[in-house]
């Protein structure tokens, strides 16, 4: 079975486990998102991830994340199981389907919006009202900058992209005219 799949599975239990706690959702998504940054560093991912290092190791260096993070009884013993089940190496994966997981759960898409220069408050109000409308969800807009576009935009939601760059229609006229 695939990383992404066993990944699912354990973001799905943790979600499960903590259903209709948004506060607890909430301070997982965080604490599992820090934790991610030690799977940045390929020395200490290396050994964090690996299946073959001591469960007692990786259980006091959990243990001392979560204390430090001051975490949930819920993710503490959900990382538990991880090292158990030695999945440690999952945690980056697992922690982007959770935090996916809980925010279909309340309604809410991630889109990204990319403008060949910064778009300005009211821009920004005015795409995330539109798609909000056409989606019927809240939207997370998250905004990007690509000079390369020269200009219009791009809004990304998931697989699905709806280009109004000038870039690709320039491309698209100049495709045209040379056929």
């Amino acid at each position: 079975m695939s990383a992404e799949k066993i990944s699912h599975r354990y973001a799905t239990a943790l979600l499960s486990l903590t259903e209709g706690q948004t506060e607890i959702q909430d301070k997982i998504i965080s604490d599992l998102e820090a934790m991610g940054q030690l799977y940045e560093d390929k020395a200490i991912r290396k050994v964090i991830a690996s299946p073959i290092v001591n469960p007692e190791l990786l259980q006091s260096v959990f243990t001392n994340m979560t204390t430090q993070l001051k975490s949930s009884d819920v993710l503490r013993r959900f990382l538990g199981t991880l090292i158990e089940n030695r999945r440690t190496g999952l945690l980056p994966t697992l922690a982007l389907d959770f935090k996916r997981q809980v925010q279909k759960s309340r309604g809410i898409v991630d889109a990204t919006v990319t403008a060949a220069v910064p778009l300005n408050e009211n821009e920004v109000k005015d795409i995330r009202t539109k798609l909000e409308t056409m989606l019927g969800k809240r939207v997370n807009l998250l905004q990007k900058v690509d000079k390369s576009i020269l200009g219009g935009f791009e809004i990304r939601i998931e697989n699905n992209v709806l280009d109004m760059t000038l870039k690709t229609k320039l491309e698209h006229m100049t495709k045209f005219a040379v056929s």
